[in-house]
């Protein structure tokens, strides 16, 4: 088995939690609508403060690699600017 791993950790959670709790419904809605959820080469875990997405089908070749680690780029990408922007202070 060869996985390639997208581990996101969101720092600050249990602050934020205490601090601002009606941020947290509009970080999981953000989380909700990340096209990873969708992707049929991707399956993905959330719990807590943390997102696990992983590939299903292992890469047989450089071009598959290069394809799960770019992708796995780009959810990380469309996430941080949504909840950035959702959780800061206004």
């Amino acid at each position: 088995m060869i996985k390639k791993l997208l581990y996101i950790d969101i720092l600050g959670f249990s602050n934020l939690v205490e601090e601002k709790p009606r941020k947290i419904n509009m970080l999981y809605r953000i989380i909700n609508f990340l096209t990873v959820h969708s992707h049929y080469a991707f399956k993905t875990i959330v719990f807590f403060d943390t997102s696990i997405v992983y590939n299903r089908k292992d890469p047989v070749s450089d071009y598959d690699r290069n394809y799960l680690v770019m992708y796995a780029c780009e959810f990380a990408q469309d996430l941080f600017p949504f909840s950035w922007y959702y959780v800061s202070e206004k």
